[in-house]
């Protein structure tokens, strides 16, 4: 901006005349406002959808109607999305009997007591294949170890913990606490039901 500054010559010397500061003032608020209504847009104006999304949107329209097609695709998306539903006891009592229990225990007895603990380990196979639930009992010793495995199948989980419960059981349990070397391990599996039919047919 460039103020004119007016010479007057007064008494043989010049005269520079103060510029007029509320002029300048006065244009310089009206500048401002200027510029501040420029950057303070309205929605609807063109280009404020460049200065917030990067999009040109021409008018009030293009905003409902993207309103709509999201809100037309959310509808969507929630009658498409699978539901969840708790399992009801039928179904559970059907997966439940699709499987079969294997039991895994390991017993390593000391060298003085091998002799005595295959008696009692057939007096408990006797006695374990004897129950109804009860589908396979076998006892392996491994080769060149103090060591025997035992595998037992029983028709599900409920039969052998209930079948723990009984005399056999713990009058097993209470002859091999001083035979053992080491605390015995017993570890579960459960197999698909199918697979012992197949196996056994």
């Amino acid at each position: 901006m460039f103020v004119s500054l007016a010479l007057h010559r007064c008494h043989g010397r010049r005269e520079v005349k103060a510029p007029d500061l509320t002029a300048v003032q006065r244009n310089g608020r009206r500048c401002g406002r200027r510029v501040h209504n420029n950057l303070c847009m309205s929605p609807s104006d063109p280009c404020s959808g460049i200065l917030t999304t990067g999009v040109n949107m021409e008018d009030g329209e293009n905003w409902c109607s993207q309103v709509n097609r999201l809100q037309q695709l959310l509808d969507k998306l929630e009658c498409q999305s699978p539901k969840l539903e708790p399992l009801k006891e039928d179904t559970l009592a059907n997966t439940y009997k699709s499987n079969i229990l294997l039991v895994h225990r390991q017993l390593s007895v000391t060298d003085g007591d091998q002799d005595n603990l295959q008696k009692v380990v057939k007096s408990y196979m006797d006695a374990t294949s004897a129950q109804s639930d009860n589908l396979h009992v076998s006892v392996q010793k491994l080769p060149g170890k103090s060591c025997y495995i035992m595998y037992e199948f029983w028709q599900d989980r409920i039969s052998w913990m209930s079948y723990l419960q009984s005399n056999s059981s713990k009058d097993f349990q209470r002859c091999i606490i001083d035979m053992l070397e080491d605390t015995e391990v017993v570890s579960t599996m459960l197999l698909p039901a199918s697979w012992w039919i197949m196996t056994n047919n």
